[in-house]
């Protein structure tokens, strides 16, 4: 096989440059909202609560930005399609998920032995409450891997193939918007055999089957008198 031009080459180091740059960017900007110094993440992501919808957000800003109809819009949904439906559709759920990856390597879940994991949730930073001078809010955090399915749903088998590679499309163009918003990893994981839904639709509807690796970072806050609360109450109870 024939080596890509050294001109093609570049253009691929190009764009990923922008993409890591675009995120390195945005966590410039955030540094005013989090605590900073040595061994701390310069910013925080979410966990799939704020996963599901920036994704029905892209979905509508890629739409708008194709000119689609509002009446032919694709939607996200967490249920099954309604069976009146008129329109293409994409359902989500959760398939598998696990303490985060820690050690290097392909991206996914990996449950062998000797793979590190994020197997409890660790101090991500420490806030000093100003109004406080004795009081801080410990933020916790841990990486998670998910596998998600995403099924695009359609009347015939033309319209599911269309939106499943639409969906594609767009999980991709977008890798970067993820980025900015803390998901380090969304990575398409594979295309399952195609399915029916049966329903009162002729027919039933077509499904096409999408899953995504997606790397979420799962955070909770702790501030000091109420831990201090919780160790008394420990301690004063096995006494």
């Amino acid at each position: 096989m024939p080596e890509l031009p050294d001109n093609l080459t570049i253009t691929d180091y190009l764009v990923a440059d922008i993409i890591d740059g675009l995120a390195e960017h945005a966590q410039r900007i955030r540094k005013d909202q989090i605590a900073t110094g040595p061994g701390l993440l310069p910013t925080v992501g979410g966990d799939l609560d704020v996963f599901f919808p920036i994704v029905a957000e892209i979905l509508d800003d890629y739409q708008d930005r194709l000119h689609i109809n509002t009446e032919d819009r694709i939607r996200l949904l967490e249920e099954h399609p309604p069976n009146d439906l008129k329109t293409q559709v994409i359902s989500y759920r959760v398939i598998q998920r696990i303490p985060g990856k820690l050690s290097k390597g392909r991206a996914g879940p990996d449950m062998s032995a000797g793979t590190r994991h994020e197997w409890v949730p660790r101090c991500r930073y420490v806030i000093d409450d100003p109004e406080k001078p004795n009081s801080k809010t410990i933020v916790m955090g841990q990486f998670i891997d998910n596998m998600v399915e995403f099924t695009c749903w359609a009347r015939t088998n033309k319209a599911a193939n269309s939106t499943a590679l639409l969906f594609q499309d767009l999980m991709s163009i977008y890798r970067f918007y993820f980025k900015l918003k803390g998901f380090p990893e969304v990575l398409w994981h594979e295309r399952l055999e195609d399915v029916t839904l049966d329903s009162s639709i002729q027919d039933g509807l077509k499904g096409r089957p999408l899953r995504y690796l997606v790397k979420t970072d799962r955070t909770f806050k702790i501030h000091e008198p109420l831990l201090r609360d919780i160790v008394l109450k420990l301690v004063k109870g096995n006494s």
